[in-house]
């Protein structure tokens, strides 16, 4: 999907909205493994880590790396 708002990154994962209102994080010790190794973009999907879906385009995504929010076009705060 194309992002529809700036990433957000913490120390583990990192995380990005999407204009079909996903919202998505990835582990970023996994990613950096794949890319060692040659295996992006074949392999991303083995470093998602959760996938949400909200109705409308993601806008705003935030970690404190504890927490994540996010909120979509509807103006729901998730």
């Amino acid at each position: 999907q194309h992002p529809s708002c700036a990433p957000e990154v913490d120390s583990q994962r990192v995380y990005f909205g999407a204009v079909d209102g996903s919202a998505y994080a990835y582990d970023l010790k996994t990613i950096r493994s794949l890319f060692s190794e040659r295996k992006l973009p074949a392999y991303t999907h083995m470093a998602q880590v959760w996938r949400y879906k909200t109705p409308k385009e993601v806008v705003s995504i935030e970690s404190n790396g504890a927490f994540v929010a996010f909120v979509s076009q509807v103006g729901s705060l998730y």
